[in-house]
C-alpha cells in the first residue's frame, strides 16, 4: 500500500483518540453508490463516443443526464486529455484502465534482472481477468464492482492498521452486507443522478445533513505534500535510505530512477519516491519465516 494517505490517516485516528474510543468511518461508500469524479468521467467519455442518443442503452445514463453534472469535472482537464489521447477505438475497459494505471513507469523505476523475477507478470492481464467477470453488467457497476473487491481491502488495511496504532475502534457501516446487496443492485441512474454522484446517499441523507454538506462538490482524499518533506526536513533521510549499500545491493530500482527521485524536485503529490521509500523500508522490516519442526 504505497499511498501517503496513510499518514494523514493516522494523524485523523490519533486526534479522535483523544476525545472518543470508537469512531464510524466512510469506507466504502463512494465505491458502493459511485462517489469519485472519474466514473462519471469514463461515463461521459463513454456516451459521446456511442453517440449522445445511445448514450443510455449502453451506460445507463442520457446525454441529459449527464450534463447537468459538468461542472464538477473543471479539475479533471488532464485526465481528459489523456483520455482523449490516441485510444479512438479503444474499448471501455483499456479506457478505464487508463485512469487507474500506475504500472507506466515500471520498466523506467525497476531494473531488467527484478523485472524477470516478476515472472512475466502483466498488471494489465490481471486487470482485464478481474474486471471481465461481470460482463453484462452495467459498466458502473463492472467498475464498483472491481474497485470494492481489489482496492477497497487496501483501504480497510489503512482503516484498521491506524486506528489500532493509536487504541481507537474505527467501525464501517456502509460496508454492512445488507447495505452492500441493495447498493450493486442499483442502476446507474440511480447512483448517479441528476448530475450528482452518490446520489442515493445524498437523497437518503437530506433532513439529516444541510443542503451545503449534502450538496458538496468539492470533495477531497488525503492530499499529502510529500515533496515538499522530501525537499526538506527529511531529504537527507530518503538519499540515505534509496543510496544506501542495502538498497543498491537489492537490485530492485536503476541508477536512473534513483538518481532521478532523489535529485529532482518531484510534483506537490507525486507517489513515485514515497512507493520507492516505503518498498526499500518493507524489505528492511521483512522477519524470516519461522523454523517449523518435524
Amino acid at each position: 500500500m504505497a499511498g501517503q494517505g496513510v499518514f494523514p490517516q493516522y494523524m485523523v485516528s490519533r486526534l479522535a483518540q483523544t476525545k472518543v474510543r470508537v469512531v464510524l468511518g466512510g469506507q466504502g461508500a463512494d465505491e458502493l453508490f459511485g462517489g469519485y469524479t472519474r466514473y462519471y468521467l469514463l461515463l461521459l467519455d463513454q456516451t459521446l463516443r456511442n453517440g449522445a442518443d445511445r448514450g443510455q442503452e449502453r451506460i445507463g445514463l442520457t446525454w441529459d443526464a449527464l450534463g447537468k453534472g459538468l461542472g464538477q469535472l473543471h479539475n479533471y482537464g488532464p485526465l481528459w486529455s489523456q483520455m482523449q489521447a490516441g485510444t479512438a477505438f479503444q474499448s471501455p475497459v483499456n479506457r478505464y484502465w487508463m485512469m487507474i494505471d500506475r504500472s507506466g513507469d515500471m520498466k523506467n523505476t525497476l531494473t531488467e534482472s527484478f523485472m524477470e523475477s516478476l515472472a512475466g507478470y502483466q498488471p494489465f492481464d490481471t486487470f482485464s481477468s478481474l474486471f471481465g467477470r461481470y460482463s453484462n453488467a452495467e459498466l458502473l457497476n463492472r467498475i464498483l464492482h472491481f474497485e470494492t473487491t481489489c482496492w477497497l481491502p487496501a483501504l480497510l488495511h489503512i482503516e484498521d492498521r491506524m486506528s489500532m496504532a493509536v487504541s481507537l475502534e474505527s467501525r464501517v457501516p456502509f460496508l454492512d452486507p445488507g447495505i452492500m446487496r441493495f447498493a450493486f443492485g442499483l442502476p446507474t441512474r440511480i447512483k448517479l443522478h441528476d448530475g450528482k454522484t452518490k446520489a442515493v446517499m445524498r437523497q437518503a441523507f437530506q433532513g439529516e445533513l444541510a443542503q451545503p454538506i449534502r450538496d458538496r462538490r468539492d470533495k477531497l482524499g488525503f492530499p499529502t505534500p510529500t515533496s515538499q518533506w522530501f525537499s526538506g526536513p527529511l531529504r537527507d533521510f530518503v538519499w540515505e535510505t534509496l543510496n544506501s549499500v542495502e538498497s543498491r545491493q537489492r537490485g530492485i530500482f536503476t541508477s536512473e530512477a534513483l538518481r532521478q527521485a532523489t535529485e529532482q524536485q518531484q510534483g506537490d503529490f507525486d507517489r513515485s519516491l514515497w512507493g520507492m521509500l516505503n518498498l526499500e523500508l518493507w524489505h528492511r522490516n521483512l522477519k524470516p519465516a519461522p523454523m517449523t519442526l518435524g
